[in-house]
């Protein structure tokens, strides 16, 4: 999944090492971590996380909260510096980003269409969605009456 977002962001989105001039969210689903993606992506990318302390929700919409969380003031201040500066790379729940928009969002999914929130994480984008999901699950011909299928 995590390899599907770096693909995602230089790939398909063409986006610069580092996103400076742009704001894109990495949306995280149910029993997705935004902690592990967004460790896994700072190598190529250098992102803002925000969890809130939580590491998973699941598919009711429960959390599970981190035993190392960090510091969670630490979260909001660079939330903060990424709502309000000229762009970069947030990593952050569904659930967290509900109600904002983004001219790019990429959201990683395990289950496209059998969890809370995909409806409402596909209308978070203003320009461009990538959906990075498990293309065993997904019923491809009903997809690409929509979508555009990449597959690597």
């Amino acid at each position: 999944m995590v390899r599907g977002g770096q693909h995602s962001l230089t790939t398909l989105l063409h986006l610069p090492t580092p996103v400076t001039s742009q704001h894109v969210v990495i949306l995280c689903s149910s029993h997705i971590s935004p902690r592990q993606v967004a460790e896994q992506l700072n190598t190529a990318h250098p992102n803002t996380l925000y969890d809130a302390g939580v590491e998973k929700y699941d598919y009711d919409g429960k959390p599970t909260y981190s035993q190392t969380s960090g510091d969670l003031t630490s979260q909001r201040e660079e939330v903060i510096k990424w709502l309000t500066g000229p762009g970069g790379v947030l990593v952050t729940h569904n659930q967290l980003y509900s109600g904002m928009e983004a001219p790019i969002v990429v959201y990683v999914t395990r289950d496209l269409g059998k969890e809370r929130g995909v409806r409402s994480a596909m209308l978070r984008a203003v320009a461009a969605l990538c959906v990075v999901t498990n293309s065993q699950l997904v019923k491809k011909e009903e997809v690409k009456k929509a979508f555009q299928i990449v597959e690597y």
